[in-house]
């Protein structure tokens, strides 16, 4: 008590000296040093009892396994979340494949020890710790994995809620914790003087229900749903991480691929996209300028980008263009992407900055050009790494210069959805890092049918209504089938020379085939033949401009990877206009409305899996995955809406998996024991029957059978057991009892009841049961034959011969339980029994007496020394019985 109120003070009087993130990490170091010597004592603890704790091998193995598989799956998803993150970089499959089999192999190693310390840990604290068993071993391994996942999960959910020092306290407290829960478990176990396996059987029960109606017993059992619960439960703590992105984001851009991908060869107009109910108007709507060969040997030799830009927006507000979004023009130089696409050299890049002012007196006149402006460390080249600063500088005073004299200024920023190839849109808003994104300054000016600057408080309105793919991102929705095939695109050179358009509107033309009159080679006596209006091939500028959105294009030809391929950031802007402009979002499905999904399912599966083989529950499992995959693709097509297949499938096959794994090895377990129980007092063969529907069979009752019953004493027992010792005599019926219990049951004979010195037994008549009488005959002579070896080897001791007499007979009986709910016996009733029983008393030592009915069985196979009629105790009419000797078949 003392000591804690010392180190109580301490505490308070350094966080008052230090201050607590001080105190924190000194905590933090302190409290790891002594995890670290918990851990370390029982390691070696269990060298010295390697017996007791490689008895978990298989749980070490499982739990390593599986704790590799997910690091395994978290590693590349990570990798391209991270990439994603920081521009447009992808990685390929093989630097996936490498990270991913790299981090199984490393997590393998060090889980496998990991679990080895587990395994100490309940060995350690196991109430046989000398020779603890295999299931308090594994029971240490599940608890010690256990601990360190839940305070993962803790860490990552409330980690940016805690100090800095505390996530590390959690993650370092897992050989404390289990140590005290080790012992406490073990504490446990000792009051209730039962195992841990057991335990868990009888807490399990619990979640079975039965109910008796009439003669049935009904059973509720939710063993199954809590269990698939629990794998649900798992499955969205787990999607938190990083372990399921590549699967889903993947998932995600197979959906996209699949809706735009054309339905017949050559016919790009013909796709999935038919069954949305959104109209693409933006394909009407937008325009992309594209540098042609000889604008861009103008920009890089004589002229620059600046002024071709500043020439093209003043001849498009001429003829009446809505808007134009410009990039910022590059400024600075780019590496070229390829031996046939030139990029930017210092020249082109200096002459771009020397006539900026004039793109900027452009615009200020044009009063409709939005500035689209992208992050300052993806416009620099990894060459230009060494001058950042002073080129970051250059692009910030262009941008100020540029964005004085626009009608607006917007981010042309983009970030993946844990993929490159997947971009999204920043929502805006006032906790929004960068300014809007051009398109939405582009529907908020259409919309309002002004140019009149947007309010900056009117933003987070805008957005809060926008379905999200992910909290604060919207996915582009691409519209075409690839890339350059979405969007009329017309040549610089077309609009600089003021040329005729081909508009493409025969019906035999694709809608986004479009050409100037120089591209087409066309001379100006054709284009006068093509200008009937009924059929307008061939567009006057001032006609095709007039209410357009031209988005102009750029000198950065740097690629993006997207769903429809490899596009331009220009096209990639278009694209994330159109998607506003359409307002064709996808969205994500309620998270509570996903969350209750995703454990239904579970449950459902759960439930139907119970009791089913891990093959069995396959099947049902498959069934599930596919309606709800369909249910995803249909949600998508029709609703844009994205219900992510990939947890709720993985969340059944868990379930599945745990379900058919733990019940079966409880009932497994629970079959075992019974079987055990049983056979003490029922035969082998009744034991599976009464297994196999316990609830039915083992009730009290019976049901008609035709059976052979064999009624078996010992002769002469009486004077035996005056003239011996109780030991003597105990000893003698048991060789005797044993002898014929064994050539019993080779010949196939259910073992009733021992009834003192003899016993009763059974034989099941069949479909053929002239052949079961005959193997009940059998086991009667070979009974009589052990008991005779019997007696030879106690007249060889030196000691009394004892003999046994048999009686058979056939008919139908009542074959059941019989006696209380408490206590029963299982065995048959009726008058076949009590005439079984009456020939056994008329035969002698070394006799079977049979019945007529067993006899027509093996007439003619055996000698009968006595046939007769005879009267029994009980019976108004005497019977016909044979008697066989075994002497007299010895020579048989």
């Amino acid at each position: 008590m003392g000591g804690g109120i010392v180190f109580i003070l301490l505490l308070v009087w350094g966080v008052f000296q230090v201050g607590w993130i001080a105190v924190g990490w000194t905590l933090t170091i302190v409290w790891g040093l002594i995890n670290l010597s918990v851990a370390g004592y029982v390691a070696l603890w269990g060298l010295f009892h390697p017996r007791a704790v490689l008895k978990a091998n298989q749980t070490i193995t499982i739990w390593a396994i599986w704790v590799a598989v997910l690091v395994a799956l978290a590693v590349p998803g990570f990798l391209e979340s991270s990439l994603a993150q920081r521009g447009n970089a992808a990685p390929s499959t093989s630097l996936l494949l490498i990270s991913a089999l790299s981090a199984f192999m490393f997590t393998l190693i060090s889980a496998l020890a990991s679990g080895y310390i587990g395994a100490s840990f309940g060995a350690l604290f196991s109430s046989h710790t000398a020779t603890a068993d295999d299931n308090e071993a594994s029971s240490g391994v599940t608890l010690w994995w256990m601990v360190q996942i839940i305070g993962l999960l803790i860490t990552n959910y409330f980690g940016a809620y805690l100090l800095r020092f505390v996530p590390f306290l959690i993650l370092f407290s897992t050989p404390v914790i289990c140590w005290w829960l080790c012992r406490r478990l073990r504490a446990w176990l000792s009051r209730s003087g039962q195992p841990l396996q057991t335990s868990l059987n009888q807490w399990t029960r619990r979640l079975t229900l039965r109910r008796t109606r009439g003669q049935k017993t009904v059973t509720y059992d939710f063993r199954g749903a809590a269990l698939g619960l629990t794998a649900g439960i798992i499955a969205l703590l787990i999607s938190t991480s990083n372990v399921f992105i590549p699967l889903q984001s993947w998932t995600l851009l197979w959906l996209i691929q699949f809706r735009n991908a054309p339905l017949l060869s050559g016919a790009d107009a013909l796709n999935l996209r038919v069954f949305q109910t959104t109209k693409n108007t933006a394909e009407e709507r937008f325009v992309r300028l594209v540098f042609d060969d000889s604008t861009q040997r103008q920009m890089l030799t004589e002229s620059s980008e600046s002024k071709i830009q500043a020439q093209t927006i003043q001849q498009l507000k001429q003829w009446g263009v809505s808007l134009v979004v410009l990039p910022l023009p590059m400024i600075e130089p780019q590496r070229a992407i390829s031996r046939f696409e030139p990029g930017v050299d210092n020249a082109s890049a200096k002459r771009a900055l020397e006539d900026l002012p004039l793109l900027a007196n452009g615009a200020r006149k044009a009063g409709n050009v939005i500035l689209a402006i992208r992050r300052v460390e993806d416009m620099i080249s990894d060459e230009d790494a060494s001058n950042r600063a002073k080129i970051e500088e250059v692009i910030r005073k262009a941008s100020g210069q540029l964005g004085a004299s626009v009608h607006a200024v917007g981010s042309a920023d983009f970030t993946g959805y844990h993929s490159a190839q997947l971009p999204t849109m920043l929502i805006p808003g006032a906790k929004a890092s960068r300014v809007p994104c051009a398109p939405w300054f582009l529907m908020s000016v259409e919309k309002e049918g002004t140019v009149k600057p947007l309010q900056a408080d009117r933003l987070p309105e805008l957005a809060q209504d926008l379905p999200q793919i992910e909290e604060g991102h919207v996915l582009v929705d691409f519209q075409g089938t690839r890339a350059g095939h979405a969007f009329l695109q017309i040549p610089y050179n077309a609009v600089l020379n003021k040329e005729k358009v081909f508009r493409g509107s025969s019906p035999n033309l694709s809608p986004n085939f479009s050409i100037s009159v120089a591209d087409s080679g066309a001379t100006v006596k054709d284009q006068a033949q093509n200008t009937n209006p009924a059929n307008p091939l061939w567009e006057p500028p001032a006609t095709f401009f007039k209410d357009k959105i031209v988005f102009l294009d750029s000198m950065d030809k740097r690629p993006v990877e997207t769903p429809l391929g490899v596009m331009t950031h220009a096209e990639l802007l278009t694209h994330a206009a159109a998607t506003v402009w359409d307002q064709s979002y996808v969205g994500r499905v309620n998270p509570w409305w996903r969350i209750a999904l995703i454990l239904t399912l579970c449950i459902l599966v759960g439930h139907v899996c119970r009791g089913l083989t891990p093959l069995s529950a396959a099947w049902r499992v498959a069934t599930l995955a596919f309606v709800m995959l369909l249910s995803s693709i249909a949600a998508f097509l029709f609703f844009r809406l994205w219900l992510g297949p990939v947890v709720p499938i993985v969340g059944m096959i868990g379930a599945s998996a745990l379900v058919t794994q733990l019940t079966f090895s409880l009932e497994k377990t629970e079959r075992a024991r019974n079987r055990a129980l049983l056979q003490r007092f029922v035969a082998p063969q009744i034991v599976e029957e009464l297994l196999d529907d316990p609830y039915h069979q083992l009730g009290l009752g019976g049901r008609r059978q035709s059976v052979c019953v064999l009624f078996a004493d010992v002769r002469n027992f009486t004077p035996f057991a005056s003239t011996h010792s109780p030991e003597e005599v105990v000893e003698a019926v048991n060789s005797y009892l044993g002898a014929m219990t064994e050539a019993l049951h080779a010949h196939g004979g259910l073992l009733d009841k021992y009834l003192g010195d003899g016993l009763m037994a059974l034989f099941r008549l069949g479909e053929n049961p002239e052949e079961d009488l005959q193997r009940a005959v059998k086991a009667a002579i070979a009974m009589q034959q052990a008991a005779l070896k019997e007696s030879i080897h106690l007249q060889e001791q030196g000691k009394d011969a004892l003999g046994v007499g048999i009686g058979l007979h056939a008919g139908e009986a009542v074959v059941g339980l019989v006696g209380n709910k408490d206590q029963f016996n299982y065995t048959a009733l009726g008058q076949t029994v009590i005439l079984s029983q009456r020939l056994q008393s008329l035969a002698s030592a070394g006799e079977i007496a049979l019945s007529e009915t067993v006899y027509q069985a093996v007439a003619g196979q055996y000698p009968v020394f006595a046939e007769e009629e005879t009267e029994l105790k009980g019976l108004s009419e005497p019977i016909r019985t044979y008697r066989l000797r075994v002497s007299d078949l010895e020579s048989l």
